[in-house]
């Protein structure tokens, strides 16, 4: 449970409440993604690596928000043109099992 309210909201202030709910939601969002990350390999080759770069910029966007303390005002993450060795390495190698939502 978060003692969360509302009410900063308009202010745009990641307040620690704010911050721990984010995490929370990010990890879940990260942890669903992975459970995905299997299909890559049963489906035909074009496909897979469509899936692979969908999954190289699910899991970029959970670095960056995770760099940036899972505050959603300070800096919207967005995928952008320095970010490719970050999403070609992602893409092409495997998964580690780490905690989901943890940087790599």
């Amino acid at each position: 449970a978060y003692a969360f309210s509302y009410r900063p909201l308009p202010q745009r202030r990641a307040y620690p409440p704010l911050r721990a709910l984010m995490a929370d939601q990010v990890r879940r969002a990260a942890q669903l993604l992975e459970t995905g990350a299997p299909l890559v390999r049963r489906v035909p080759w074009r496909l897979g690596l469509e899936l692979r770069g969908v999954l190289a910029g699910g899991r970029r966007i959970v670095e960056l928000l995770a760099r940036d303390g899972f505050g959603p005002f300070a800096r919207r993450p967005a995928l952008r043109a320095t970010d490719a060795p970050a999403l070609l390495r992602l893409a092409l190698t495997p998964p580690r099992h780490r905690a989901a939502g943890e940087p790599r």
